[in-house]
């Protein structure tokens, strides 16, 4: 069953409230009546009729309250008040995850990656990075350039990093100096992959050196020792390649 289109309109306005982006909240949030209606384009007709209804059953069930535009007018619509507390069962209505659910799912993908190994000199600033996303993640701070919705995504950048990390580590290895597209094969299965994570740098002091959201994480974990890819003796292509 389709969830019901007004109290979609009434989640996106949670999601971009304080309360739904950080899980912190002093009060309830109230949201005018048309306003929302609006938003989930049942202003009018019977689509107005259907979120009505949808509304007060939402009501008598207990996820929010709707308050009259005039109290002597019981029926007109003027605010739905919606308070932090009910938003375990107002998504478990729309049948998908909460922010709730979202930020703990992130920070535990941040969580599981600090075991991930590297090498020893880089053991503790990984799990520091790692702990700090962590934190950001379970009360809605910033965590770019991961994304809070793309799980997969970050998954991808969380299985890299410690590979980066490792990479070369040992000054006899004998990839100590690869191309970007050799490297890219080796660690990503795709030889185009670390160069759209790692474009090269237009200009600047870095001008022409592999950087990009993984030059700018390296330089994170490490405290600015490693700040592009070329750090680690993974160089570009040359444009004749």
């Amino acid at each position: 069953m389709k969830a019901p289109r007004v109290l979609e309109a009434l989640a996106r306005r949670y999601e971009r409230a304080q309360a739904g982006r950080t899980g912190e909240a002093s009060r309830d949030l109230l949201m005018d009546a048309e306003d929302v209606l609006r938003d989930a384009d049942s202003a009018e007709g019977e689509l107005r009729a259907l979120a009505e209804q949808h509304l007060a059953e939402a009501q008598r069930i207990g996820i929010l309250t709707l308050e009259p535009l005039h109290k002597r007018d019981r029926k007109s619509l003027g605010q739905i008040r919606f308070s932090p507390v009910n938003e375990a069962r107002l998504y478990e209505w729309l049948r998908r995850s909460s922010p709730a659910q979202l930020r703990a799912a992130l920070a535990r993908q941040f969580g599981d990656a600090a075991s991930a190994g590297v090498p020893e000199n880089w053991d503790v600033a990984w799990r520091s990075f790692c702990e700090r996303r962590r934190d950001a993640a379970l009360c809605g701070g910033a965590i770019a350039p991961f994304d809070r919705t793309d799980l997969a995504a970050n998954a991808e950048l969380l299985a890299l990093l410690p590979k980066l990390l490792q990479w070369g580590s040992e000054p006899d290895d004998e990839r100590r100096t690869s191309l970007v597209r050799f490297a890219s094969c080796v660690l990503l299965s795709n030889s185009k992959r670390l160069e759209e994570l790692a474009a090269q740098e237009s200009g600047g002091e870095l001008r022409d050196r592999l950087r990009g959201k993984l030059g700018r994480l390296l330089e994170e974990i490490t405290g600015g020792v490693v700040r592009t890819l070329d750090d680690l003796g993974i160089i570009p292509n040359p444009r004749s390649v």
